[in-house]
């Protein structure tokens, strides 16, 4: 936006006044933080304005000119608090807005941002250009695939070296996922998310029965998932974070039927499972920190689970060129009183490598098994557990104004595991380690 010529005028002619309001020292302190704001000297200027509040010196202008500095070294965190307080001093001020708004649009704080702009004149309106938006604020598309590290390990299975006791084992061999994403506001401070998709597996499944075993290489599954989750914008930087996630499972199955003579024959069936998921959290902003709490329940391959989530996000730099986000899981299998809680750690960090692509590199850490993660958004419902996984994420969120474009990968460490009948019998010593590569693909219009 460049310097704001508006601030300079107004100052010298309330210079004489504020002397007379604020003590001797305000005309040393005026005149060093205007001569630095003209010079564009940013670190000076902000060490010298904040050294003056230290002081007891504070009114609009020396809020304007350290916000402005700040937001020219992009420290945008900084910037929203000495804006915010500018507003304070005079809540009429279109300059104080403009530059609050698009400290808001670069910190990615886009609700307030949009909620602040409802409050412009019309000429501030007519100067960028600003028009009410749509209710729709975004459609995406993804595409996942995901395949076994060592194929010889479904290609050699064989049912000889199982335990002589009734169960069963499944082994994934690949899977595809498509899914499709809608963003939209219902008013102001409410954002709704909608995501669907389909998910098809592919995997070797044993069965040991008393009369029969049974080893199918080429075994499907098929699910169909939705996600609802809203955004809740309470004030000054406190969102509430509720989510649903519904899931439908198809597993096809045969079972032996007896017809009349006592003939028997092969019937198929296909078993429908419906799991469900929630979450409930408070997100906060405080400078340079977002944090947040989540509790969630869920019932997924009739297991109930209970689970908190704390989350904590660093912005060093005040920007998004710089990130370092954590989770701290625990869950605990219902009921309570008989299980002991397990965790699960995520950690991911962020950074701007070139101008509008940015690179991200995350691991999650623990044993998952029928588990939903923060927000109910990714579930683990796999037959065996995942141990970890690592990733690596391209994601250029500036192709242009109108469009996004993210590329992931990931390495999962999971476990098979042959599942006796019997849950009494301990025999999980019969295991495979199974790892995937993951890669997926997302591309999103912004309207």
């Amino acid at each position: 936006m460049g310097r704001v010529m508006v601030l300079l005028l107004p100052a010298l002619l309330s210079m004489n006044y504020a002397v007379s309001q604020q003590g001797p020292d305000f005309a040393g302190i005026d005149k060093k933080t205007y001569d630095l704001y003209m010079d564009s000297s940013w670190k000076e200027l902000i060490n010298a304005g904040e050294s003056a509040l230290e002081q007891g010196v504070d009114y609009y202008y020396l809020r304007m000119r350290i916000g402005i500095a700040a937001y020219e070294l992009e420290d945008y965190s900084k910037a929203i608090r000495h804006f915010r307080k500018a507003l304070e001093f005079n809540s009429a001020d279109d300059v104080a807005r403009e530059y609050l708004y698009f400290t808001f649009k670069f910190y990615g704080r886009e609700m307030e941002a949009h909620l602040l702009a409802q409050s412009f004149s019309r000429e501030l309106r007519r100067k960028f250009s600003y028009a009410a938006r749509g209710a729709v604020r975004s459609f995406s598309l993804s595409s996942t695939a995901g395949f076994i590290h060592d194929t010889d390990i479904t290609d050699r299975y064989s049912a000889e070296n199982m335990p002589d006791i009734d169960g069963s084992q499944a082994i994934t061999r690949n899977y595809v996922h498509f899914g499709a994403g809608l963003e939209h506001e219902a008013g102001n401070r409410l954002r709704i998310t909608h995501a669907a998709g389909y998910f098809s597996k592919n995997y070797l499944y044993f069965s040991r029965e008393p009369d029969e075993d049974r080893l199918i290489r080429d075994a499907k599954i098929n699910q169909f998932q939705y996600y609802l989750s809203g955004r809740v914008l309470l004030g000054n930087g406190i969102f509430l974070v509720p989510a649903v996630h519904y899931l439908n499972v198809k597993i096809p199955s045969e079972a032996v039927m007896v017809g009349r003579g006592r003939f028997s024959y092969i019937q198929q069936q296909v078993i429908n499972r419906h799991d469900v998921a929630t979450s409930l959290g408070v997100e906060k902003y405080a400078g340079k920190i977002r944090s947040g709490f989540s509790a969630g329940f869920s019932y997924i391959n009739e297991q109930q689970q209970l689970r908190g989530t704390f989350s904590f996000a660093w912005f060093p730099f005040g920007n998004l060129n710089l990130y370092s986000a954590s989770d701290i899981t625990r869950y605990t299998i219902v009921p309570v009183n008989s299980h002991d809680g397990t965790y699960i750690y995520t950690h991911t960090v962020g950074f701007r490598t070139f101008t509008g692509l940015w690179l991200e590199l995350w691991g999650r850490y623990g044993e998952m098994e029928n588990f939903a993660g923060p927000g109910a958004y990714l579930v683990y419902n796999d037959t065996g557990p995942t141990g970890g996984q690592y990733g690596i994420s391209l994601i250029a969120p500036f192709v242009s104004e109108k469009f996004e474009m993210a590329l992931h990968y990931n390495y999962t460490i999971r476990e098979s595991r042959f599942v006796p009948d019997d849950p009494s019998a301990d025999i999980y010593t019969y295991k495979n380690i199974t790892n995937y590569n993951n890669i997926t693909a997302v591309i999103k219009w912004k309207f």
